[in-house]
């Protein structure tokens, strides 16, 4: 079954437009394009840049949370891998409680990045004249 499961999609909420999925993740799989929100697909070096952002927040004090016990124990039972060979690290699947810890780095991700502009059509009517 790869279909969003109905209790996902009722508790965004809609000021939530986007959410940010590892591609190689099992969140990849599901069925987005029945839902209220897309996915925003990012691959290997976009998760390293995201580790190092929630890295860098941590270590140098500037990234907080309300005090969630789950996303505590997270940080501190994390364990990073090597990635791009050797270049940058990720946070290893398999440590204990690193699910919140995943989730939390991807959402900072996804509001940390500027989104790209779409060039808007000129509202001005332009005349090529052509001289002979």
């Amino acid at each position: 079954m790869n279909r969003l499961p109905a209790w996902v999609d009722a508790h965004l909420s809609p000021a939530v437009r986007a959410v940010v999925v590892d591609e190689r993740g099992a969140l990849a799989e599901l069925d987005f394009p029945g839902s209220k929100v897309r996915p925003h697909m990012i691959g290997h070096r976009d998760v390293a840049v995201a580790c190092g952002l929630f890295w860098d927040g941590v270590t140098e004090g500037t990234l907080n949370h309300r005090g969630q016990i789950e996303l505590t124990k997270a940080v501190l039972g994390a364990k990073q891998r090597p990635m791009m060979a050797g270049q940058a690290s990720g946070w290893d699947g398999k440590a204990p409680n690193s699910s919140v810890l995943i989730a939390c780095t991807l959402a900072l991700f996804g509001v940390s990045v500027e989104r790209p502009t779409r060039p808007r059509p000129s509202t001005k009517h332009q005349v090529v004249r052509v001289l002979r």
